[in-house]
């Protein structure tokens, strides 16, 4: 789920009926969420780019996840910034209904080549999410499930392997489709 406001952008996984496990050797992540997010301004979004990864790891407990270091083109490739991990929120936590959410707040002020204009029909982001968890498995035995919002045969870092993502208050009826 994604959502925005005029402060900031909130991408949200949510997890049903997987048991997050520690790995065996107690090193590592449970989960790892990984971000690719086009925000340069609509007509360079057309363009050729490339982003870079935004990513966030945690355990198996509810709480702040470590989002690691983020390089300079993470919004894409005519981004030359410092950005400051810690004014990006990251969080496990676990829904009324059992369900757990993994969630990682951007600051808009860090995507600051986007108009950020909510229902421009241009005021769009490319994006894509891929997570990847350590789950138990019946027998007992430990194994990673990874999801993404889109897959595709091209680099995660090209702007090209991204979806549309409108910034709206209300729902679209549009749909955006990649022919290849």
């Amino acid at each position: 789920q994604a959502t925005a406001d005029s402060r900031q952008l909130a991408l949200t996984c949510a997890i049903s009926d997987a048991a997050l496990v520690s790995p065996p050797d107690g090193t590592g992540p449970a989960w790892q969420m990984d971000v690719n997010l086009d925000a340069r301004s609509y007509g360079k979004r057309l363009e050729h780019g490339s982003t870079a990864t935004v990513r966030i790891t945690g355990g198996v407990a509810d709480g702040p996840a470590q989002v690691h270091d983020i390089p300079t083109w993470a919004f894409g490739n005519e981004y030359a910034a410092v950005f400051d991990p810690k004014e990006f929120k990251a969080t496990l936590s676990t829904a009324p209904d059992g369900r757990r959410l993994i969630s990682l707040t951007l600051p808009k002020t860090y995507m600051y080549l986007h108009e950020w204009a909510l229902e421009n029909g241009n005021s769009q982001l490319g994006v894509n999410v891929h997570l990847t968890i350590r789950q138990a498995s019946v027998d007992g035995k430990e194994r990673l499930t990874s999801y993404a919002l889109s897959v595709n045969a091209k680099p995660v870092d090209d702007v090209d392997s991204l979806v549309v993502l409108e910034l709206c208050t209300k729902p679209t009826t549009r749909v955006t489709v990649n022919v290849f």
